[in-house]
């Protein structure tokens, strides 16, 4: 996920609820997540999947070779005319929020006007070329900083963020939708991510999630989800798992 204000294998393993301040880790690949009901009644899609033992560099020319290969895919979305980029719209109107733009329509709208993705390193560059190609959100964070099940839900009164982003820390407000763990947010809405469970090079383990909306149907957004591991796994190595949901 972009924070914008203005061959691996795949086993499917299943659930287990994580117990509150327990750690997932490469010893314990399972996670336990959730959707909250009012946020499925928005119209909010969620999906969460682990990879594990991932190398993550600045930089590969493989990699760089395959974003060239696949650009004209973004550029030929016209992201004022797209279904699925207009439902993200249309969510933000239904909560009054008009100051964001959801993380795919960013990583198009860039693509379109400066001709590809901004390079970050071989994580992100994977995840946001598939991402933007699917107009699905997604987003990795260091599944050594996660505690316990990870939500997506409705916020009922003010949550602290601490944004990627260095315009300091901030509230998500009552009615936006978030996702956190047991100690705290994780992202908020579908275009801001927390800086407490960032990756950097030297993490492993991932935690990987998409968020999708009514215009993605189920199976989209699984085969995303599926995608965009397969992508990771390709050019950072690791073994990628889908997390079935869980009661939490």
């Amino acid at each position: 996920m972009t924070d914008n204000t203005a061959p691996g294998r795949q086993t499917c393993l299943p659930g287990v609820p994580g117990r509150k301040g327990e750690k997932m880790n490469a010893s314990n690949h399972t996670i336990a997540w959730g959707i909250a009901p009012s946020a499925l009644e928005l119209g909010v899609k969620f999906r969460v999947a682990t990879v594990q033992g991932v190398g993550i560099r600045k930089k590969s020319k493989k990699l760089k070779a395959f974003l060239k290969s696949r650009r004209g895919m973004i550029k030929n979305i016209d992201p004022d005319s797209d279904k699925r980029l207009a439902t993200y719209r249309q969510m933000f109107k239904s909560l009054d929020i008009s100051d964001v733009v959801s993380s795919p329509e960013y990583l198009i709208r860039i693509v379109r006007k400066n001709g590809c993705l901004p390079g970050i390193n071989t994580l992100v560059d994977a995840y946001n070329q598939i991402s933007a190609e699917q107009r699905v959100v997604a987003s990795a964070h260091d599944l050594d900083k996660i505690s316990g099940p990870v939500v997506l839900e409705i916020a009922e009164h003010p949550v602290e963020f601490k944004p990627l982003s260095n315009g300091g820390d901030e509230f998500i407000r009552p009615g936006e939708w978030f996702v956190h763990d047991d100690q705290h947010a994780l992202c908020r809405l579908n275009c801001k991510q927390s800086r407490l469970s960032s990756t950097n090079l030297d993490t492993r383990d991932l935690l990987v999630y998409v968020q999708g909306n009514a215009a993605i149907s189920n199976t989209d957004l699984d085969g995303a989800l599926f995608e965009i591991c397969q992508t990771i796994t390709l050019f950072n190595g690791g073994v990628f798992h889908i997390m079935p949901q869980t009661k939490v």
